[in-house]
């Protein structure tokens, strides 16, 4: 069984992320600097978001990593067990991190288990699946960047992409479209969002990302 995850390669998809993405300086807002690291360049790995979007988290604390390098810190779980159930994206990222269709990424979790061990003592790592949106944007205001799991293009998910997935321990939800950012500021009407497809200070509809936000099963981490 194949899966579609984060990267659509069709030369048609990528246009319209170049026609609808609005990248600013930032210099007019009050945005995040946050380094910008992209999944799909340097060693890509096409199914790459979430470690992506973890290494430009920890940059902007001045950690030297790198999606490579934090990928092989990873927890990895194969996309169908033997005993036929498929990966929990919660306890390590599901299939092939590097590229294909045969993945279904990985849950805030595992990633804060990657980032807890690069940090050491010197941050708490604040990881949720409960927090309301605007407890995220309370973080964001003070000028702490947060990693959320999002969707593909920021395409609000219908019930027909929202997955009933049976794992070894019991029945999740998952997405196809799931892809990660690193938010780098709230202004307004508009969320800005260090894209690991390559793009900073992306803008999106507020109500649009709290809503796909919520629909993801509200998953954040932050360092404190």
């Amino acid at each position: 069984m194949w899966f579609t995850h984060h990267f659509r390669q069709d030369s048609t998809m990528m246009q319209t992320y170049s026609e609808i993405i609005h990248p600013t300086s930032g210099d007019s807002l009050n945005l995040i600097d946050v380094p910008l690291e992209s999944q799909l360049k340097n060693d890509p790995l096409e199914n790459g978001c979430e470690i992506t979007s973890l290494s430009m988290l920890l940059r902007y604390y001045g950690f030297d990593t790198t999606k490579n390098q934090l990928a092989k810190k990873l927890d990895y779980v194969p996309l169908i067990s033997a005993d036929g159930f498929y990966g929990n994206p919660h306890k390590g990222f599901v299939g092939n991190i590097e590229e294909g269709y045969e993945s279904m990424g990985v849950g805030v979790e595992p990633l804060a288990k990657v980032a807890k061990e690069i940090t050491g003592s010197n941050y708490q790592v604040k990881v949720s699946t409960k927090k309301d949106f605007s407890e995220i944007e309370e973080q964001v205001r003070a000028g702490v960047p947060v990693l959320v799991i999002t969707t593909v293009d920021f395409e609000v998910p219908t019930e027909d992409d929202l997955w009933d997935w049976e794992t070894e321990d019991g029945m999740i939800t998952v997405s196809p479209l799931c892809h990660a950012v690193v938010i780098t500021g709230i202004e307004g009407d508009t969320v800005y969002v260090n894209d690991p497809y390559g793009y900073r200070h992306r803008e999106v509809d507020r109500d649009n990302f709290q809503s796909i936000y919520e629909k993801m099963g509200k998953q954040s981490l932050y360092l404190e």
